[in-house]
């Protein structure tokens, strides 16, 4: 029975449309954080149209906040893990790699790619001293585990599995991203298969 009050109470106060003051809330935030900040602040705001949709009964507005809120929080996701791969970057005139000394020939932009979508960077390449035209070594790509051309695991696992199941065009209407249809060979041979 008292569960039952404290239902109606919830029901009660839902009605009334939420007016309340809005609690402020101060955090510190790292440096080269602040764009996550910003993004996640516009998630909630976006929230909070839902949530006074919903209350007011409008379930266009819930529904239209609530497929911004996937799209907040993806994109926050992605500044996030932008800073994240930032600070693998190895950014040295000379680093050593198993050993062996590489020197960094330029700063380039690269595309990582998330399961949240592609993000981009800027991160040094290396190549062997005394390999004039050796190959360039991705610092970021090596630590973070990418394979096939900058796709990390955690995107690369289940676009693969999608590939494996049928065609990319079938992997696409599953919620692939575009592109995928060279994705699963480069990913066989990168990893070995």
């Amino acid at each position: 029975m008292a569960g039952g009050r404290q239902n109606e109470r919830f029901l009660a106060g839902c009605a009334t449309g939420g007016n309340q003051a809005r609690p402020k809330v101060t955090i510190e935030v790292p440096e080269g954080f602040e764009d996550s900040v910003k993004a996640l602040e516009e998630t909630l705001k976006r929230a909070h149209r839902g949530v006074e949709g919903a209350s007011r009964g409008d379930l266009a507005a819930f529904n239209a906040a609530w497929q911004e809120v996937n799209a907040g929080a993806e994109q926050t996701e992605r500044l996030l893990k932008r800073r994240l791969l930032r600070g693998l970057d190895l950014d040295a005139a000379q680093v050593l790699i198993e050993g062996q000394p590489y020197v960094r020939v330029g700063r380039y932009p690269a595309t990582y790619k998330t399961r949240q979508g592609p993000v981009e960077i800027e991160r040094s390449l290396y190549r062997r001293v005394g390999e004039r035209n050796g190959p360039t070594v991705d610092t970021i790509s090596v630590q973070a585990g990418c394979v096939a051309d900058g796709w990390l695991p955690e995107a690369a696992v289940p676009m693969a599995y999608l590939l494996a199941r049928g065609t990319s065009r079938e992997a696409q209407g599953d919620g692939a991203p575009g592109g995928c249809a060279s994705l699963l060979p480069r990913l066989l041979r990168a990893g070995g298969a």
